[in-house]
Order: structure tokens, then C-alpha cells, then sequence
């Protein structure tokens, strides 16, 4: 600050000899006035290159873990959470009792699924992290004797944000998921199996836009290709439950599928209604023009 002054009083000095000096004298004068200018920006520079340093630290010592923020979350910039889905599945145009799915969140991220029929619990998932990564899923399904006991336990591990594996053990069974990437961090290959034996292995192909187009599936008995042939241009809502990595496992699209076929003769169509965010909020799915499913998802 004390610069500062100085190099106001010479700015003033200079000003006021200016007025009594003949052009060449004025010419010297913003010669001077360049150069005083230049060394005040480059203070006000170092000022700010001090608070910033300052901040820093203080950014450091408050958050060392960094802070708690949705960086799982593939559609960080939305506050919205699916918190129930109410689904039911038909037969030859008849409702089944529908399935009431109830998401809950701890700390912005997924922590608990239940999954509710004619009022009781069915099924309920718990996911547990490890530095802001999906490490566990343990499944709790019925007719178990109580829903205390893990019906199956899955294990993620991570080649720094891409899942490379899950480890699924389910009764005495354990069935090991392999997922290879692309240049593109999408996944092309998932190859399962168990003991070392290869059981399948499904291939994958994306469009312009990230979606997946086509899925091939090779079993030890059966053969399949799946091709998805049109997206909306909305978002998916699965990108508010699921982190990025988990997403690119379970939906691989980022908008919601219009039309699939394969070569089973099945043709599905999906129709939807919207938030005003853009989400879906009912999902009617048709099969060969019969309607199969019909979904509807609530947000907070």
C-alpha cells in the first residue's frame, strides 16, 4: 500500500510540471506515466496472486478430504432425485400387482432401494462407498427366512473411475463380470464367469451421440443381437440414481430408448411423459404392439 502511495504522489507531481513544460517535457511525462501505470497493475496482480494463495490454503485446511459434492452423479448439475417408481407388468393386456421401488439417499448418493408388493417388503439393496465409488451392493430378497440375510453379495473394483470388475457371489456361486473400454470409456466387451469358465459374453457398438446401438449375446446354448435404433433427445433418470461408471453398466445411454428389435422377432417401442426438467415421468412399454409394462417415477 505504501507503493502505491508513492506512485500516486509521482503520477500528481508529474502532472503538475507537466502543465509548466514546454511538448517534449509532456511527452517524457506519459513516458513516466506508462511505466508507473505498469507498476501498479503489476501490484494489484500480486495482491490478488496473495488472496488467491490465501484461499487455497484455507480451501486446504477446512476440506482436506475435499468437499462432500455429487461428483458421482452422472447428471451433477440437476438437484432433482428419483425417489419411487411404481411398475406393473402385463399379461395378454392385464395388469399384474404392481412393484413400488423406494429410493433412499444419503449424502446426495444412493444409499438404500427397497422394493415393495401388496405392501410388503420384497426386496431391498444396500449400497456402501469407498471414496465416493460404488464398493458393495448387498441384495436382500424373499423367501428368505428374514431379510437380514444377504442373498447376494456384489463387489466393484475400479481401474481409477471405470469399474473393471464386479465379483458376484450368490449362495455358494461366485460369477465374476469383466467389462473391457474403449478409447471412449464406453464398454464394449463383458465377459461372465465362473471358476475360470468362461459362461457368456456380450459385445456392444454405440451411435454419434453415446447410445448403444447394437448388443450381441453369445451364451453356451443361445445367440442374440439386440439393435437400438432410436433415442429421444431427454434425459435419462437413471443419471440421478446411479453414478457414471455404474450407468455406462446398467443403461449405457444417456436419453431413453425409442425403438429395439431383435432377432427373436421382438419389437419394442417405449412411449414417455415428461417433467418440465426433461425427465421421464411415465414410461408405457409395447411389445409387438401389445403393451408389456408401464412405469411411472416420482421426483423430488
Amino acid at each position: 500500500m505504501i507503493r502505491l502511495k508513492l506512485i500516486s504522489k509521482c503520477i500528481k507531481k508529474s502532472w503538475e510540471k507537466s502543465n509548466k513544460i514546454n511538448i517534449l517535457k509532456k511527452l517524457r511525462f506519459f513516458t513516466l506515466f506508462k511505466h508507473t501505470f505498469t507498476l501498479l497493475i503489476f501490484e494489484l496482480i500480486t495482491m490478488k496472486r496473495i488472496i488467491f494463495f490465501i484461499s487455497v490454503m484455507i480451501y486446504i485446511v477446512c476440506y482436506p478430504n475435499g468437499p462432500k459434492i455429487r461428483t458421482e452423479l452422472s447428471n451433477i448439475n440437476d438437484t432433482l432425485k428419483v425417489v419411487k417408481k411404481v411398475s406393473a407388468n402385463y399379461t395378454n393386456g392385464n395388469p399384474e400387482p404392481e412393484e413400488v421401488w423406494t429410493f433412499f439417499y444419503e449424502n446426495d448418493l444412493i444409499s438404500k432401494i427397497e422394493s415393495l408388493s401388496d405392501g410388503k417388503i420384497t426386496a431391498s439393496v444396500e449400497i456402501n462407498y469407498e471414496d465416493g465409488k460404488i464398493k458393495e451392493m448387498k441384495d436382500y430378497i424373499k423367501p428368505l427366512k428374514s431379510l437380514n440375510e444377504i442373498s447376494v453379495l456384489r463387489v466393484f473394483n475400479y481401474d481409477k473411475d471405470l469399474i473393471t470388475n464386479i465379483l458376484t457371489t450368490e449362495s455358494q456361486r461366485k460369477i465374476l463380470y469383466m467389462y473391457t473400454y474403449n478409447d471412449l470409456k464406453q464398454i464394449i466387451k463383458c465377459q461372465i464367469s465362473e471358476n475360470g469358465k468362461l459362461l457368456s459374453e456380450e459385445a456392444y457398438l454405440y451411435d454419434k451421440k453415446g447410445n448403444l446401438s447394437e448388443r450381441k449375446y453369445e451364451g453356451q446354448s443361445k445367440k442374440d443381437m439386440t439393435f437400438y435404433k432410436s433415442y429421444d433427445d431427454k434425459h435419462n433418470s437413471f443419471g440421478l440414481i446411479y453414478s457414471e461408471a455404474y450407468l455406462k453398466i446398467i443403461s449405457m445411454a444417456k436419453n431413453n430408448i425409442l425403438h429395439s428389435y431383435n432377432y427373436d422377432g421382438g419389437v419394442d417401442k417405449y412411449q414417455y411423459e415428461y417433467n418440465s426438467k426433461n425427465y421421464p415421468t411415465k414410461i408405457t412399454l409395447k411389445r409387438n404392439g401389445q403393451i408389456q409394462n408401464i412405469t411411472t417415477i416420482q421426483y423430488e
